[in-house]
């Protein structure tokens, strides 16, 4: 039931930053090890969430609002998309 709040909220944060919403569509897939959900907008992909069989769920975010999760702009950044974990929920 956590999960379900959490991911409600975190969707509703996404929305509530932009401007206008448009058409909104998830999608669900079921992988060898996970579940993934992909969160679109107007036909573009703006926030990815992975629940593994054993462990916690995670999300992608496209930060830049493209419809490409692109990764992380560091330095010494081998091209990696860095998963982003809830930390704390109530």
């Amino acid at each position: 039931m956590k999960t379900l709040i959490l991911s409600l909220g975190l969707l509703f944060c996404a929305f509530a930053h932009a401007e206008d919403l448009g058409e909104e569509s998830v999608y669900i897939f079921q992988k060898e090890n996970s579940t993934v959900v992909e969160y679109r907008r107007n036909g573009l992909l703006f926030m990815v969430k992975i629940t593994p069989d054993s462990g916690s769920p995670y999300y992608l975010i496209d930060n830049d609002g493209d419809g490409v999760l692109e990764p992380q702009q560091h330095p010494f950044s081998s091209g990696l998309i860095v998963p982003q974990w809830v930390l704390y929920s109530w």
